[in-house]
Formats: structure tokens, C-alpha cells, sequence
């Protein structure tokens, strides 16, 4: 594994000790990452609600009060340009790395929180 991949799987590790646990049915990041790169997104989203999912996690993180004055969410961030880092991230980090297995939630949101860190 490359230098710049384990810093990714390294930092996405700690980040996600800042985020909180979710119910255990939730999807993993894995689930996610198939999801997000469906060839007919709409149907596979439609059956499973992803995109309500995705617009509840970016108000979910912008409002997490633990996280304030650590991640600061662009205000004009559109789920499409979310997506786009996460399918990113995901690709890098590989999906045998054990982040993908984590809840889905939890792993949105330490790819957003590495990517709109304060300054």
C-alpha cells in the first residue's frame, strides 16, 4: 500500500472515533460506495433512500456540535460534488480497507470532515 493510502486509511480511522454511532442496520461504507456508483442511480436510490440518507448526514455533520471548529462544511456544498469526493476517497483507500466496512454514516462523514477541516 502506498505512502499517501495509508495516510488516507490512517486519518479516516481517527476521524471516524469523532463521529457517533449509528443503528446497526445501517448500511456500510462499502454498500455506499455501490450505491453511489450504480450505472441507473435512480433505482438503486429510490429503493433505498440514499439520497435523503446523503442530504441528512452533510445537515447531520454541519450541526454536530462535537465537531464545531473542526469540520467546516462549505455552505454551497451540493450532494453531487459529496459524492464525487466519497466515491474518490472510497477508490483510494480500497474497498478491503476495514474503514469501507464501517457504517455508512460514519464513513460519509469522515470523508467530508478530512476534506472541510477548519482552518
Amino acid at each position: 500500500m502506498s505512502s499517501g493510502r495509508w495516510k488516507v486509511w490512517a486519518a479516516l480511522i481517527c476521524f471516524l472515533g469523532f463521529t457517533p454511532t449509528v443503528h446497526a442496520a445501517a448500511p456500510t461504507g462499502k454498500e455506499l460506495l455501490a450505491w453511489c456508483t450504480a450505472k441507473d442511480r435512480s433505482e438503486e436510490w429510490l429503493m433505498h433512500g440514499v439520497r435523503q440518507r446523503l442530504r441528512a448526514w452533510i445537515q447531520g455533520l454541519g450541526r454536530n456540535e462535537e465537531l464545531k471548529g473542526v469540520v467546516c462544511l462549505p455552505p454551497d456544498l451540493t450532494e453531487e460534488e459529496a459524492i464525487a469526493l466519497f466515491v474518490r476517497t472510497m477508490r483510494t483507500i480500497g474497498k478491503s480497507s476495514p474503514v469501507a466496512d464501517e457504517h455508512a454514516e460514519r464513513v460519509w462523514q469522515a470523508v467530508l470532515g478530512m476534506a472541510f477541516r477548519c482552518a
